[in-house]
């Protein structure tokens, strides 16, 4: 029989490690469904003043007394740029045009509220013309 060979040391375990767990900073409670509705209001607000400032009646629909409603659907991405525009009913088609070019005037526009919460926001817009 050989002599017993020493044995070597088993490799030391290592040293247990206590992980240091940061405190959360405190976050603002998530809007409502109300507030999340308001802020769209609001947005949409904003949305009419600036197609109204970049208004301009077609003079042959003045010349004609052309009046009429445009209702449009817009279509904007969270940081604002206009994803689509698009009437939603028949509208005479000098307003029509009136209407549209307003819209892209008035770009770029305002990036959505971040409590929105929403990479794109779709808003109805009435842009009307009355002579008075």
């Amino acid at each position: 029989m050989a002599p017993a060979q020493p044995r070597a040391a088993a490799p030391a375990a290592p040293a247990p490690t206590i992980a240091t767990i940061a405190p959360r900073a405190p976050t603002a409670p998530a809007p409502s469904a109300g507030e999340r509705a308001a802020l769209a209001g609001q947005y949409a607000q904003r949305l009419h003043a600036l197609i109204a400032a970049h208004k301009i009646y077609p003079p042959q629909s003045l010349q004609h007394g052309e009046e009429g409603t445009v209702t449009l659907r817009i279509v904007v991405a969270g940081d604002g740029q206009l994803l689509d525009v698009r009437p939603l009913a028949a509208a005479p088609s000098r307003l029509l045009t009136a209407s549209l070019a307003a819209v892209q005037a008035s770009t770029p526009l305002p990036p959505l509220p971040a409590a929105l919460g929403r990479a794109r926001q779709i808003f109805e817009v009435a842009v009307v013309y009355k002579i008075e």
